[in-house]
């Protein structure tokens, strides 16, 4: 029978133009010295290496092997948000898995950039999950990712209990329609979703809402931040995903609409 997971998500300040591994690394430990039974740490968007895309990446590189080391040294799941990703021509915004022995078991790149902000910035076409061993099955997205429901049905019907979606939403559309949006792509599938987010007043000027919220598969609201750093849990229990998709059975009802 599948067991629950306690999973944290950190809500921190990124800097624009300068590298910032070194700091999750750091979030990561003081996590588990504060919640030494926790099992899995997410971060927001873009958490390691800032929002501008100017200075993408390798992956593999120095900055993912920094965060296998910490997630091996602290025995986690590490999802330490997302980082511009440089593959031949193209940059995406990528979003790793590491599991506690330090081995990266996915990469993510996010299906929907929020143009006109990532308009140099491709769009991954790869659907993405991974299972924790005695949990179940999690689903990966990033930020604008939320606004697609076809999506995360699709990373239902491949077996996902819970989704992250490590995210930046700006201060405007994140007090209209963060809590909206995912607490409905939690109701619709009977999910979970973990979603750090980005907050407050950063140095180049621009205002992110913050607001990191873990969602039940009922909607309910597990856990919430501000626009202040902070660390947030929730027990992640797949036993209530499998009772909010027994009550409202939508995933059996699916059905692929057919324009004539």
């Amino acid at each position: 029978m599948p067991v629950s997971t306690d999973t944290i998500a950190v809500q921190m300040p990124i800097p624009a133009l300068q590298d910032n591994t070194s700091a999750v690394v750091a979030a990561v430990g003081g996590v588990v010295a504060h919640f030494p039974w926790v099992q899995m740490v997410v971060f927001s968007e873009l958490a390691c290496c800032g929002p501008v895309p100017n200075n993408p990446v390798t992956l593999p590189g120095p900055e993912e092997s920094a965060l296998r080391v910490a997630a091996h040294k602290h025995g986690v799941w590490l999802i330490p948000g997302s980082i511009y990703e440089r593959c031949g021509d193209r940059t995406y915004n990528t979003c790793p898995v590491i599991d506690p022995a330090g081995e990266v078991v996915a990469r993510y790149r996010k299906m929907f950039p929020f143009r006109p902000y990532e308009v140099d910035v491709a769009a991954g076409t790869e659907f993405c999950v991974f299972d924790v061993p005695r949990v179940g099955r999690f689903g990966l997205s990033i930020c604008y990712d939320i606004r697609f429901p076809r999506l995360y049905r699709e990373l239902a019907k491949r077996g996902a209990f819970a989704f992250t979606a490590p995210s930046a939403f700006t201060e405007t559309t994140g007090k209209a329609h963060w809590h909206v949006l995912l607490r409905a792509r939690a109701i619709e599938n009977g999910a979970f979703m973990i979603a750090p987010a980005q907050g407050g007043l950063h140095a180049n000027g621009r205002r992110t809402y913050g607001h990191s919220l873990i969602v039940g598969p009922w909607g309910e609201v597990l856990a919430e931040g501000g626009t202040e750093p902070g660390i947030f849990a929730a027990e992640i229990d797949p036993q209530l995903s499998v009772e909010a998709r027994a009550k409202v059975p939508s995933l059996e009802h699916d059905r692929e609409f057919i324009i004539p």
